[in-house]
């Protein structure tokens, strides 16, 4: 698996559960929550920008880690009812970025496919011939 792939899958995964906190969690422990899964995402991001070999890639992380970031700086800076809403919206975002950053993983020729090539021995020898 890449490294570019696993760093998209845990920013989903994370996005997935601060979603889920933001509806659960108030007041200091959503803003914690909130800042920890943010900033684990911007480092990540800072990750994926210096593995990026395409502009779609360094866009994607670039356009994850600014999200990310605001997150962050978010998450410390309201509280309440608005802090809930932005952890939920900022959330969404991030989880919708790396969504489509997956989504584009699978859909270019960069994923790699994997055949099997059945072969017959043409004698006793090592020597095989494809039968495809």
């Amino acid at each position: 698996m890449g490294k570019k792939y696993l760093i998209n899958g845990l920013a989903l995964t994370a996005s997935v559960v601060a979603i889920v906190w933001s509806r659960v969690f108030t007041g200091n422990t959503l803003a914690w929550v909130a800042f920890g899964i943010a900033a684990a995402i911007a480092a990540a991001s800072v990750v994926g920008i210096r593995l990026a070999n395409e502009r779609f890639e360094l866009a994607g992380f670039t356009a994850l880690g600014l999200v990310a970031a605001w997150s962050a700086v978010a998450a410390l800076v309201f509280t309440g009812a608005t802090l809930g809403w932005l952890t939920f919206a900022d959330a969404i975002a991030t989880a919708v970025l790396a969504a489509g950053a997956l989504v584009r993983h699978e859909l270019t020729t960069e994923r790699v496919v994997h055949t099997l090539e059945v072969r017959e021995p043409v004698n006793e020898g090592a020597e095989y011939r494809s039968v495809a």
